[in-house]
């Protein structure tokens, strides 16, 4: 896990991204001494970049940042799970990845966060949990004990889950959703904001309601 603590030399950080979500994930940034954020980087709007500052910070076109790679880390600022795109091109350069853990957030010592996730503000995941490389836990979400959450899962505000799940790569948890303790949510599958997940949820299905009944086949993360 390339967490950046307290005590480690503060590592310069480049955030994959440029909209509103990236300014959220570079507040959460101030508030941790092991990082240092030098900018962002776009991937889809050339004109976001050049002259134009975020928070006092430059913006990067994704091609002019190769040379970077050996210096700096990078977070990926999509709240899409579709953010899989951009990390992998940022790989391909080189680019190293360190997980965004807000210091209000409590992650059990037996627990795992991969690289390049971001877990917000008022988090808590309890013992013996692995967090996925590259998956986003919004601030308040309650993660319970050993649940394995695979790649790139989104996972909403106020989000509550009970023990011993399994969480599939490319998931996503809406906002304020409650899933059951022993369930499965497979890969790319939607659980709707408010949802009440009391059985497995196939992969790629969306859930909606209380309790949660399919309401959409073929989706793939959102």
């Amino acid at each position: 896990m390339n967490n950046a603590t307290d005590s480690d030399e503060r590592r310069p950080l480049l955030i994959l991204g440029a909209r509103s979500f990236a300014r959220e994930v570079a507040d959460l940034v101030s508030d941790i001494a092991g990082l240092e954020l030098t900018g962002f980087v776009e991937n889809t709007d050339r004109a976001l970049c050049g002259e134009a500052m975020i928070d006092g910070l430059p913006v990067y076109w994704v091609d002019d940042i190769a040379e970077m790679a050996a210096t700096h880390w990078c977070v990926c600022a999509f709240g899409s799970t579709r953010r899989i795109a951009f990390i992998r091109q940022a790989e391909a350069m080189g680019f190293r990845f360190t997980s965004v853990i807000h210091p209000t957030a409590r992650v059990s010592r037996r627990s795992v966060v991969g690289d390049g996730s971001i877990i917000s503000s008022g988090v808590q995941i309890a013992t013996n949990t692995r967090i996925g490389r590259h998956t986003l836990i919004n601030r308040g979400a309650l993660i319970g004990h050993d649940i394995v959450m695979e790649e790139c899962v989104t996972v909403g505000p106020g989000v509550c889950m009970s023990g011993m799940s399994r969480i599939g790569a490319g998931s996503h948890l809406g906002m304020g959703a409650i899933v059951m303790g022993s369930l499965s949510v497979g890969e790319g599958a939607v659980v709707a904001a408010g949802a009440v997940v009391h059985r497995d949820v196939p992969a790629h299905v969306m859930v909606a309601g209380t309790p949660a009944v399919a309401v959409k086949h073929g989706v793939d993360g959102l």
